[in-house]
């Protein structure tokens, strides 16, 4: 679980990019490399939400197969925080002069989702039937922008509904993954992980992509005494 007290970042330009390198800083902070420059502002806050969501997802150099689903979280997070920021800024913008690019933060995340030219294939097939289709290539092509994007609107209505489970994501790579871990086992092992109060997101997340999972059993009450 990561520790969010302990959490420090080093922001900088990057070559190549964006990325978060699994290299720490000298004081252990995460370094993320941001591949934008001069006034792109809503460029910046998309990418950066990007890294930022790997180093809450506890991001580990370990079993790349099922990397895909945390790209895809990474991707709904950049949605998340860009239309929030939309919203927030129209009244509460950090300076009094930031409230008027509120409208080009939701101009920016509108045209991306304009492009994410699989969610039609998703929204004829539902989400089960793309991920089985799609499953093999997922697996050796984590960061496949078209196929996250286009998985990440369907995680952004759930999490826009209930903000409160972004939380949850700090319990996804909670122990290491083993070279043949499944999607399915990847998600179960994030669900025990979770406390309590997110375990039914999490399978509800579960449930978008056609896998079932155990339903939790809640610690026993202890007797009553008289």
């Amino acid at each position: 679980m990561v520790d969010l007290r302990k959490t420090k970042v080093l922001v900088s330009k990057g070559a190549h990019g964006p990325i978060v390198l699994f290299k720490k800083g000298e004081n252990g902070e995460h370094l993320i490399k941001l591949a934008t420059e001069k006034l792109h502002w809503a460029q910046y806050a998309y990418q950066f939400s990007h890294e930022i969501c790997h180093v809450l997802c506890g991001y580990e150099n370990d079993h790349q197969g099922n990397l895909w689903f945390e790209e895809t979280l990474c991707e709904t997070a950049s949605l998340y925080c860009l239309r929030r920021m939309s919203v927030e800024w129209r009244t509460n913008a950090p300076y009094e002069n930031w409230k008027s690019f509120s409208s080009s933060l939701r101009d920016y995340t509108d045209d991306i989702e304009r492009n994410r030219q699989d969610y039609l294939e998703i929204t004829r097939t539902g989400l089960p039937a793309y991920y089985r289709k799609h499953a093999r290539h997922l697996s050796t092509n984590a960061t496949d922008r078209d196929k996250n994007g286009a998985m990440a609107l369907v995680l952004l209505a759930a999490f826009e509904r209930q903000p409160r489970h972004w939380n949850a994501i700090r319990w996804l790579n909670s122990s290491p993954s083993p070279g043949d871990e499944t999607f399915a086992q990847y998600l179960s092992k994030w669900h025990r992980a979770v406390p309590g109060e997110h375990a039914g997101f999490v399978s509800s997340l579960a449930a978008l992509y056609g896998i079932p999972l155990e339903e939790r059993k809640l610690p026993e009450k202890a007797p009553l005494t008289e």
